[in-house]
């Protein structure tokens, strides 16, 4: 290991660990409300909700007491008044849902209900968009069908309740048609007002038509606390409620206040905040980059390792590796020797220009090739006495390395070998194992 990583590692741990221990509580847990609540979150196919909207996996300090989301079956339902409404859009930047636009479920798809209850609303909390929205008026169980009345808008259709059958009777401007309807027929048993969007009530009427039309839903604009909510997000804080008090709070990233933010605690804590993530994140760069550098260096290390060892398996002999050439004996030190011999000769080599690589080349062949020529390792300026030592060196070097144990010579062979006389030294076969052309040459006697 290079011995400047682990003072670089250890400098860089101390950091984040200073970093962590030091830095304020509020600032891991920024106000903990603070990093759940700044998160919008999703119900159904409503997308990026906030404010005063929660439910499903977002925290009643989230939102409004009033305006919990029911996510179940992926269709948003809302609760005004007791009565459930399918919500349908939410326009965050106008604080109106279509109401936001949500539809009565007891009349979505079917404006039959087993109850008739008028629409109401909590004008604390919701208000009609009088610019958009009109009253659609049902008549259930009228007793007289209207269809000889003159100058009526309406539409008459029959509805079967517990075997019985009505006749139900619309007309959009609910309070001049029912008193003429009232006048002419006497009155219904039941009328119920259904706001719907003013664009969508539909000429003439049919029941596709009045049923697509309560399905389109209403308008509904809200004040949950906005100007107290409005005050809060210009300090930089997110609206929220107390669920103690079930009161308005304002939820800051040093704490949570029912009046508000401090703008100068907002903006110091932000800066203390950018400042510790960006030690934190420059400490952990570091230690990303330190691993890389170590990773580098045992890599480097590694590959000479095993150039190294492929170094060193040269001067091992076969039968260490695999019992099918024999057993290990001293003839596998005689092969040691015979490689490390004809390795020092191979530094003397003047190789050819065709080959770029040290390694391509493999010396017994050229070795081999040298003495069919009558060269025998002889290079450059020697004289004759030093040719004949270097050939016979080759020589018993190349007996030294036969693969087969059997065929190599017992070092006190050796050491006669190289103490007799060059012309008394056979050429020996080339090594099976070792030759790339495996094919091996006569022997013969040297001249």
């Amino acid at each position: 290991m290079h011995p400047h990583v682990f003072p670089t590692i250890t400098l860089s741990l101390m950091i984040v660990t200073i970093t962590l221990i030091h830095c304020p509580t509020y600032l891991l847990a920024v106000n903990e409300r603070y990093l759940i609540c700044e998160a919008p979150f999703n119900c159904g196919d409503l997308m990026d909700l906030s404010y005063p909207f929660w439910g499903s996996k977002r925290p009643n300090y989230c939102g409004h007491p009033s305006f919990q989301l029911d996510c179940s079956n992926k269709i948003p339902r809302i609760n005004i008044t007791y009565m459930n409404y399918r919500v349908l859009k939410v326009f965050h930047s106008t604080r109106i849902l279509k109401v936001a636009a949500s539809a009565r479920t007891d009349y979505f798809d079917f404006f039959c209900p087993a109850a008739f209850v008028n629409t109401s609303i909590d004008n604390n909390l919701f208000s009609y968009i009088t610019s958009l929205d009109t009253n659609l008026t049902l008549y259930y169980n009228c007793r007289t069908p209207l269809a000889d009345l003159p100058n009526l808008d309406f539409y008459q259709f029959n509805c079967s309740i517990n075997r019985s059958t009505m006749f139900i009777n619309y007309y959009t401007q609910s309070s001049q048609t029912f008193l003429a309807i009232s006048n002419l027929t006497g009155p219904c048993n039941y009328w119920v007002n259904v706001p719907v969007l003013q664009s969508a009530v539909p000429t003439p009427a049919t029941y596709d038509a009045i049923t697509a039309t309560i399905d389109s839903g209403f308008m509904l604009g809200w004040n949950a606390s906005n100007s107290e909510c409005d005050t809060c997000l210009k300090a930089g804080g997110l609206c929220g409620s107390d669920p103690t008090t079930s009161s308005f709070a304002c939820h800051c990233t040093n704490g949570t206040s029912a009046s508000g933010c401090s703008t100068v605690s907002t903006r110091l804590s932000s800066k203390l905040r950018e400042i510790v993530i960006a030690g934190i994140a420059a400490a952990l760069l570091g230690i990303i980059v330190v691993c890389i550098i170590i990773c580098c260096l045992r890599r480097e290390e590694l590959s000479k390792a095993l150039i190294f060892r492929r170094e060193q398996l040269r001067y091992i002999a076969p039968e260490v590796f695999s019992r099918n050439f024999g057993g290990v004996s001293h003839k596998s030190d005689v092969y040691s020797y015979g490689m490390l011999v004809l390795e020092m000769v191979g530094g003397r080599k003047n190789f050819d220009n065709g080959v770029s690589n040290r390694s391509e080349i493999y010396f017994p062949d050229w070795i081999y090739k040298d003495l069919e020529l009558g060269m025998g390792g002889t290079y450059g300026v020697m004289t004759a006495e030093e040719q004949e030592t270097r050939r016979k060196m080759i020589l018993v070097s190349l007996w030294c390395i036969q693969t087969n144990p059997s065929d190599r010579p017992s070092m006190n062979k050796v050491i006669e070998m190289l103490e007799g006389t060059l012309h008394s030294l056979k050429i020996p076969p080339k090594p099976f194992l070792l030759s790339p052309k495996g094919s091996p040459v006569d022997s013969s006697t040297t001249s």
